[in-house]
C-alpha cells in the first residue's frame, strides 16, 4: 500500500473477505498468489501481522467485519 492506495478489483474483494472469514483455517496461497500486490500486502497483515501500518488497519477493520457479520447471520 505505502501510498500507493488504488481501489481493489471484485477478485481482491472476495479474496480478502474468503481469508477474512476463516484467516488461519486454510491453505490460502493459491488465493494469495491471484491477489493485487495492495490486496496482497493486506491478506499478509490479516494471516501474520505484517505489512504497513494503513494495511494492517485495513486487515484489523476487515476482520472485525467479518467476525461482525458472521454473528449476525448465527
Amino acid at each position: 500500500m505505502n501510498g500507493n492506495s488504488k481501489s481493489l478489483s471484485f477478485a481482491d474483494a472476495y479474496g480478502l473477505g474468503l481469508i477474512a472469514k476463516n484467516p488461519q483455517g486454510d491453505d490460502w496461497s493459491v488465493i494469495m498468489a491471484n491477489l493485487s500486490p495492495n490486496a496482497r500486502e493486506i491478506a499478509e497483515a490479516m494471516l501474520n501481522d505484517s505489512g504497513s501500518r494503513e494495511a494492517k488497519s485495513a486487515a484489523k477493520n476487515l476482520l472485525t467485519f467479518a467476525v461482525k457479520v458472521g454473528t449476525d447471520q448465527a
